[in-house]
């Protein structure tokens, strides 16, 4: 880290890494954002208003996943106010959520299926009064019933078409092996006859295939991990085999050729005598 500290809060937002620091000297409305991809930090950037407000609450915010609303992150004041406020990364606005029916601190919250639960906490007088709560509320975030977009492309398999090979007859043992995808993909294989898949990279060529009916499946993934495959397809080789030619038995022609030989031996012999 660029300062040492051993008071922090961190969150993570737009998958960099939000550190609050609380050493008095460098906590005025500045915070080290940590990058994971690049490992590097940049030191003291400047907050914004409703960005240092996120920071200044930073331990009691919490991100719906998306699953059952949009994806946001919701800060639960613990100063003893009610005030919700809830911040959407996508478009780097804030919104005023319901207020809390108790001004309390020192509560739990619990995130199920995109629900908050605030549970228990302490109310707080001047005179120095603490008088804990038994209190369990429900909290329904902004867009509740209706998935974030982002969520459903990220659990929607790819859609995968063959385009080649067709439903048809190929008179060749070397057929182009072509597909499309509707998302950007990371990993593609195939399997031929139900056998195990086969890694390729783009577009290729099935090579050395057999005469016969044959079915293929393309599989891809996509870059947040999940698989998709296509249709079965199915395609028949007939490839034409090469022209015979008639064989003279090599048995019968030597047979011949010795008795000719024999023959003219015996011609010469007898002219001879």
């Amino acid at each position: 880290m660029p300062i040492a500290n051993g008071w922090i809060d961190a969150k993570v937002i737009d998958s960099r890494i939000y550190i609050k620091n609380y050493i008095p000297s460098t906590s005025s409305g500045l915070y080290d954002v940590y990058d994971p991809a690049s490992d590097t930090w940049n030191s003291s950037v400047s907050s914004p208003q409703d960005g240092k407000l996120l920071l200044d609450y930073i331990s009691n915010g919490y991100e719906t996943t998306g699953a059952m609303s949009t994806k946001m992150i919701y800060t639960f004041n613990s100063d003893f106010s009610s005030n919700v406020k809830a911040y959407n990364p996508e478009n780097d606005s804030w919104q005023n959520g319901v207020a809390s029916s108790l001004e309390r601190n020192g509560f739990g919250i619990a995130l199920a299926k995109d629900i908050f639960y605030v549970v228990g906490g302490y109310s707080y007088s001047f005179l120095g009064n603490f008088a804990p709560f038994a209190t369990n509320e429900k909290y329904t975030p902004f867009g509740y019933g209706t998935p974030d977009p982002s969520y459903l492309l990220e659990i929607t398999p790819p859609k995968i078409a063959v385009l080649s090979p067709l439903n048809q007859t190929y008179n060749v043992s070397s057929v182009p092996l072509v597909f499309d995808s509707d998302k950007t993909t990371n990993w593609t294989g195939y399997s031929l006859d139900g056998q195990q898949n086969v890694t390729f990279s783009g577009n290729t060529n099935l090579t050395d295939i057999s005469n016969g009916l044959h079915d293929i499946t393309v599989y891809a993934q996509d870059t947040f991990g999940t698989i998709g495959s296509s249709n079965i397809s199915s395609f028949i080789v007939a490839k034409p085999e090469p022209e015979s030619f008639p064989v003279v038995p090599v048995v019968a022609v030597s047979g011949v050729a010795v008795a000719v030989v024999v023959g003219l031996i015996f011609y010469y012999r007898k002219r001879t005598h």
